[in-house]
């Protein structure tokens, strides 16, 4: 059944639902918002920002690396 067909038959009723079902869908909504976070929690995430900070400073020890190794080389042909 297309999602279309689905949309408008759930729109006819949407005007006559009572409180009841109204509770029950924020219910529901409550309980899939807490359910989603503790997902998102279990996942190792870290923010964009700290994201960002960590790759800065791996772009500068990478750097730091090369000049050293390229010192070295330098050093070992003298």
């Amino acid at each position: 059944m297309p999602l279309k067909y689905i949309r408008d038959f759930a729109k006819q009723f949407s005007p006559t639902r009572s409180p009841g079902i109204n509770a029950l869908k924020d219910e529901l909504l409550a309980e899939f918002h807490e359910r989603l976070i503790l997902a998102l929690q279990k996942l190792d995430l870290v923010p964009r920002h700290e994201f960002d900070i960590q790759s800065e400073q791996l772009k500068k020890a990478k750097a730091a690396l090369k000049a050293l190794e390229d010192r070295i080389l330098h050093l070992e042909k003298s």
